[in-house]
């Protein structure tokens, strides 16, 4: 009977001003000195959140470090992304100052995200800020993840995308939510199966020329397995197999093979251009 009351007054505290561990404090001014002067890590790893969804830890190629990404919908639209073209790198799970996010929650009369249990408050984090070139000019986007969106809906999710939005209004970058169900899983298998060979030496001429003699040999077979094609130009240009399946692999990445999506490639098969 007497930790109601205590319980009721520590909620009650947790509406008037921020409560968090001197070590979560600490723990965020760490994380911030750290990306301002090396290299990018998420705020929030794999280990940290115990919930019982998929969570996805990996060596990603392209970035050349270890993502940490919560749930397969994440995944999904990280390896969309990752691969185009025009993005440079995308930094997920970028922890939100929680003194705006707090500020931000009192000017929209909304509760701050909060852990009753432990009677303390969430710093919030944005699941992936992506970098993009656009005509050498680098650009910032901030892309909430989620399955559904329902933008009328007054939920917590929506709340969270409300004070996500306004945060990176501030700073005059576009927030943007994207809907892990419009990325066809089948899509990411191609994906996955294209970057298993990523190789960035590789020059942009290499992968012009032998985009240039995969079109001409596909154009006169296209119903050739794409094995016999790749075996084709290996002998072609005097290279092992493997190298010919390589450069296809990251000819295809980068867009020059235009690939029909969300078709998957299989060796054994013929591969259907778009």
């Amino acid at each position: 009977m007497q930790d109601k009351p205590k319980q009721r007054k520590m909620r009650s505290e947790a509406r008037k001003r921020i409560l968090l561990p001197k070590a979560e404090w600490k723990r965020y001014r760490k994380w911030r000195k750290d990306i301002e002067v090396g290299p990018y890590r998420p705020f929030f790893e794999t280990h940290q959140l115990h919930s019982t969804g998929r969570k996805h830890k990996f060596f990603c190629p392209k970035q050349q470090r270890i993502v940490h990404l919560m749930s397969d919908g994440e995944y999904k639209v990280y390896q969309d992304m990752i691969w185009r073209p025009d993005v440079v790198s995308i930094d997920e799970q970028y922890a939100l100052d929680i003194k705006e996010t707090w500020k931000i929650c009192q000017e929209l009369k909304i509760h701050h995200p909060y852990e009753y249990q432990r009677d303390i408050h969430h710093i919030m984090s944005t699941d992936l800020i992506v970098t993009l070139n656009r005509s050498g000019a680098l650009v910032k986007r901030a892309h909430p993840v989620k399955y559904e969106i329902e933008p009328g809906a007054n939920s917590r999710t929506n709340n969270k995308l409300k004070v996500e939005t306004a945060f990176w209004t501030a700073r005059n970058i576009p927030c943007e939510p994207i809907s892990a169900v419009r990325v066809d899983k089948n899509w990411i298998k191609h994906l996955d199966f294209l970057s298993m060979h990523y190789d960035p030496s590789l020059s942009s001429n290499e992968l012009t020329q032998f985009s240039g003699l995969f079109a001409k040999r596909w154009a006169k077979a296209p119903k050739l397995p794409l094995r016999a094609i790749l075996t084709q130009i290996a002998q072609l240009i005097g290279v092992h197999q493997f190298t010919a399946e390589k450069v296809f692999k990251n000819a295809a990445l980068a867009g020059l093979i235009p690939l029909k999506a969300p078709v998957p490639l299989v060796y054994h098969k013929p591969v259907l251009l778009a």
